[in-house]
């Protein structure tokens, strides 16, 4: 029952590590498109 229990807490730490990390991959591509677009609107 104990290996069982372990086992389904690591299933579910992996789980919100992955999603915590594919956030933060979209975050980081938000931020790269509008720093592109602030630099387009500065440009003379």
């Amino acid at each position: 029952m104990v290996p069982r229990r372990t086992g389904w807490f690591t299933a579910v730490v992996a789980a919100l590590l992955g999603l915590a990390h594919l956030h933060r991959q979209r975050e980081e591509r938000h931020e790269a498109e509008l720093w592109a677009e602030i630099g387009r609107r500065f440009e003379p």
